[in-house]
């Protein structure tokens, strides 16, 4: 049988300190773990009142997974322990480090559930995979709210990070306003990588995930979606690239768009495609890539993160439309141009803004909108890299921000750049907007 995951609970609330509810916390934790699928995998060992010297004796003796301190943290970054009198020992960063560094044996994860412990954190996290503190104060409510809702997700078999989220989730859905206060660190190993249980049924699970994954790299390494966003068409085939990422991932394929464009997708993709998958198919005329369904991956590492990447591809969608919205109001106001109604007018449009005489005001916000799209952009980015290490892929680069390209260019003392540079552009992108890619 496989050895049981230790969690060690060292709690301490000296004489000379506001009291707190720590035998709360030891039985909301308890519970949670009593009520989840694998609750015989744990061991939950818990001591009070303890004092510096007891801290190697318990780590020697138990050897845990999981080192859990209750009590109290000051603004100076030290965890508050007890001397033999019962009054506050101050413990500081440092010492405590060290401590971790050298009998870290089997410690997975530190949780300091204490007011200020952000500091500690950042030293333990030196040597152990996840270390989760608190940034401030916090309520003994919402820290007791928090830690059983970690430990319940852990009992579940969820991965280290899913399980901080779940219980900074808790916290607001308590209406506790506290939920930005827990910090989760993690400098050696990706906390979605880490199952305290069930481990080698996860770890062939992410092996096999690993490997369907690969061709993703493809679906996001793709000039539709990476385009700068500088001309009004860019941002119309990018909104074309989104959809069709969109629709590959919930079906498994990806076709380019050559001759007939199919309809756009609505805000629930999924019903879309059921009820239209017949004329999704004739819509589309050439087959690029294969893919595995996000709704096929075995592990929760994988389909949360594409689920979370499925969520920041329809902000994506959503900053397009806001975009060129705001772009075609400018244009309309302040260049005197009437748009019609055709989709590939005004390439430069964002040049002609920037030359001529809209306000810069409204250029700054058309500017801010651009970056937001990008930064949008590059979190679909950073997820898509977490999974690609999982899988040893090499990693995508990051979408540079289209706003320096056009503060560059667009200088009226630069036009020659601005127009090598159109066109340098254009050539690139103009297979895309005909649906040749």
């Amino acid at each position: 049988m496989d050895k049981p995951v230790t969690i060690l609970l060292l709690a301490a609330n000296p004489k000379d300190t506001s009291q707190l509810r720590l035998d709360e916390e030891i039985r909301e934790i308890d519970l949670a773990l009593r009520r989840t699928e694998f609750r015989d995998r744990f061991v939950f060992k818990q001591h009070l009142a303890v004092r510096v010297s007891d801290l190697q004796e318990y780590f020697l003796r138990y050897r845990p997974d999981i080192v859990h301190f209750s009590g109290h943290g000051s603004e100076s970054g030290e965890i508050m322990l007890e001397n033999t009198t019962g009054q506050s020992q101050p413990v500081s960063s440092r010492s405590l480090g060290q401590i971790f560094s050298v009998l870290k044996d089997n410690i997975r994860c530190v949780v300091l559930n204490a007011c200020y412990s952000d500091k500690q954190a950042e030293a333990i996290a030196q040597h152990i995979d996840q270390v989760i503190g608190m940034s401030s104060a916090i309520s003994d409510q919402a820290s007791i709210k928090f830690a059983a809702a970690f430990y319940q997700a852990v009992g579940f078999g969820r991965d280290l990070q899913t399980a901080f989220e779940l219980g900074c989730l808790q916290i607001d859905l308590e209406n506790l306003n506290e939920q930005n206060i827990p910090k989760s660190l993690s400098l050696n190993k990706d906390p979605r990588t880490i199952f305290l249980v069930t481990e080698a049924k996860k770890t062939a699970g992410l092996k096999g995930d690993a490997e369907f994954f690969q061709d993703y790299r493809k679906l996001f390494d793709r000039a539709a979606f990476r385009m700068p966003c500088i001309f009004e068409r860019t941002l119309l085939a990018l909104e074309d690239a989104v959809d069709d990422t969109l629709a590959a991932m919930a079906t498994g394929a990806l076709y380019s768009r050559q001759g007939e464009i199919f309809t756009k997708l609505p805000s629930s993709h999924e019903d879309f495609l059921a009820k239209n998958a017949d004329m999704y198919q004739y819509n589309q005329r050439v087959m690029l890539l294969t893919i595995v369904p996000k709704s096929d991956f075995q592990t929760d590492t994988y389909r949360s993160t594409l689920e979370r990447i499925t969520s920041y591809l329809w902000n994506v969608r959503r900053l397009i439309v806001k975009l060129r919205n705001f772009l075609i109001s400018l244009c309309q106001n302040y260049l005197g141009k009437e748009l019609p109604k055709e989709t590939y007018v005004m390439d430069r449009l964002i040049y002609e803004l920037l030359i001529y005489n809209a306000p810069d005001e409204l250029i700054r916000q058309a500017l801010t909108i651009m970056d937001e799209l990008d930064g949008a952009r590059n979190l679909v980015i950073e997820q898509m890299n977490a999974l690609l290490a999982l899988s040893n892929n090499y990693p995508l680069p990051s979408i540079p921000l289209s706003t320096e390209c056009i503060i560059k260019s667009a200088d009226p003392s630069m036009k020659d750049q601005w127009h090598k540079f159109f066109i340098e552009h254009y050539e690139d992108i103009l297979p895309i907007l005909l649906g040749e890619e």
